[in-house]
């Protein structure tokens, strides 16, 4: 875990801590559970000043013994969308059609 210190050191990075649950990983044994925050999530001092609402969330998983980081940013622009482009090689897959005209359908 020094080396790990270490290299955060070095690289100028910073944990940007959490809300809510405090571990991110669980180990289960007859008479006891082991829990531990592994996973982390970690950022420049300039990148951290740039996004200081930015809150990391450990969310609960069920198909593995770590949990997700979800990490919320505030202040980020992300109104942006790519407009949506209909690609006519959809039209090979079978179903497609009937699913295009089901929701077609549902929105009139």
């Amino acid at each position: 875990m020094q080396s790990f210190g270490d290299v955060m050191d070095k690289c100028g990075f910073m944990d940007l801590n959490f809300v809510d649950f405090p571990f991110t990983w669980h180990k289960h044994y007859l008479d006891f559970t082991v829990w531990e925050r592994l996973d982390r999530s970690l950022a420049t001092n300039e990148w951290f000043l740039m996004f200081l609402g930015t809150k990391v969330h450990h969310l609960d998983v069920t198909t593995s013994d770590h949990k997700a980081l979800w990490i919320s940013m505030e202040g980020m622009d992300c109104s942006f969308q790519k407009p949506f482009r209909f690609e006519q090689m959809w039209m090979t897959d079978q179903g497609c059609s009937e699913t295009i005209e089901v929701v077609w359908n549902a929105r009139t």
